[in-house]
């Protein structure tokens, strides 16, 4: 592309950070950020989102939130993609405290973040009764959410409450 004076868009960046998650490459990842910054594609909240998640899935969660941390405006998929990063690296307290926060800026939860909370509940010190008080506080609960539920039942050896919650999810016992 250099060679022929193109020079790379939006969806070069897209790829490339992809593909650079998918080889867990921090280096690779550092430098597709710094040519982010460099073709002024840093500030928008879709890339800032890919970044979040490559930094996290190339075990640098510390390099996702400093990207979080620097966005002036965030949206729910950005929250949530900060709360998997900390759930990927088994940061649960964080997420978790990361929650809190976003409850305090005002932002609507979606499925996906009660997902992760259900996640984060469940793997921080084992704690199912959490992990139902984040599902029981959902506003709409999709499949998603209905799975990891059961998902965490599972886990926590409580095969009958697991194999009830589908029964639970069709008669719309628990929905919203």
């Amino acid at each position: 592309m250099r060679d022929n004076l193109i020079l790379p868009s939006l969806l070069t960046f897209v790829s490339l950070l992809g593909a650079s998650a998918s080889l867990f490459s921090l280096e690779l990842s550092m430098q597709l950020h710094a040519l982010t910054i460099k073709f002024g594609f840093s500030a928008g909240m879709f890339v800032c989102s890919i970044l979040i998640d490559v930094y996290s899935k190339c075990s640098s969660v510390k390099d996702a939130r400093q990207v979080f941390n620097e966005m002036n405006e965030k949206d729910i998929a950005v929250w949530s993609s900060m709360l998997f990063g900390y759930i990927q690296q088994c940061e649960n307290e964080k997420a978790l405290k990361l929650f809190l926060k976003l409850q305090h800026c005002l932002q609507k939860p979606n499925t996906l973040t009660f997902v992760a909370l259900i996640v984060s509940s469940s793997n921080l010190c084992g704690s199912l009764e959490e992990a139902q008080r984040m599902f029981d506080s959902a506003l709409q609960r999709d499949i998603a959410c209905w799975n990891s539920m059961i998902s965490t039942y599972a886990q926590h050896g409580e095969a009958k409450e697991a194999i009830n919650m589908p029964e639970k999810m069709i008669n719309g016992r628990r929905s919203c």
